[in-house]
């Protein structure tokens, strides 16, 4: 099924906000893949760097933005993520600040956040989100290609627990470190807010094993275990009565 996202051209002042620090684009990566809200990968994409003589964009207020760089597609992701034929540039992406896509007009279309090991989380203005990865298969380094396949260079990092692929109906935010914490096993911290589906649980470590991610209690108890579905969503595996998901959201 076509992945569809509506657009609605973000407000001017909204634009100029999201653009401030974006002095410079990322040194742009040959090639990309892009993945739906359930983290599946939908197609292939390279991000090219600026033409040479590529004039600086015109923010909203007037102030100046990096030379865009073109934004080209696969041919079979046109029928699949219907959205993507609008997005033809791109801007940002280096020293931490956002990677934008832009419309043939430079209105704002989707905006990356780096969420650490290559992948990023990209959020639309009109609401739903995408994810972009380094194609490390196709960059010919084993070793990233290896790690992608457990969520990235490793596990430590923020992780949220939801009812939805994309994210939605959140019940908690844990910290995954590779420090060892309770019971020998790397630490597992629930962060403020966790609802007490999460936290009846006393969730305190993690381990990957078999292609599981496990979370175990402070007794070193398994009490839950996730299979990647792609990129950084994992779903509860095996499934329960009610979809949960595991969706790695930051470093």
């Amino acid at each position: 099924m076509p992945v569809t996202i509506p657009f609605r051209p973000v407000a001017t002042a909204a634009f100029a906000a999201l653009a401030l620090g974006l002095t410079a684009n990322m040194a742009a990566a040959e090639r990309f893949t892009l993945a739906g809200a359930d983290g599946i990968v939908v197609c292939g994409l390279s991000l090219e760097p600026p033409a040479a003589g590529a004039q600086p964009l015109t923010a909203p207020d007037g102030g100046s933005l990096p030379p865009p760089g073109s934004v080209v597609a696969d041919a079979e992701c046109a029928p699949k993520f219907t959205t993507l034929p609008q997005m033809t540039q791109w801007i940002g992406g280096n020293d931490g600040t956002p990677l934008q896509f832009l419309g043939n007009e430079g209105q704002l279309m989707i905006e990356f956040q780096d969420i650490g090991d290559g992948i990023r989380v990209g959020r639309f203005p009109a609401g739903g989100i995408a994810y972009l990865a380094v194609d490390a298969a196709a960059a010919g380094d084993a070793a990233a290609a290896q790690s992608e396949g457990t969520g990235g260079a490793g596990i430590a990092g923020t992780w949220t627990f939801a009812r939805g692929a994309d994210g939605s109906s959140p019940l908690c935010s844990v910290a995954m470190s590779d420090e060892d914490g309770s019971a020998g096993l790397p630490a597992l911290t629930p962060q403020d807010g966790c609802s007490d589906a999460i936290t009846v649980l006393d969730l305190a470590g993690w381990k990957l094993e078999g292609g599981l991610l496990s979370v175990l209690d402070s007794t070193g108890k398994e009490r839950l275990s996730f299979s990647q579905q792609d990129g950084p969503v994992w779903i509860r595996d095996p499934g329960g009565s009610r979809p949960l998901f595991l969706i790695r959201t930051g470093e």
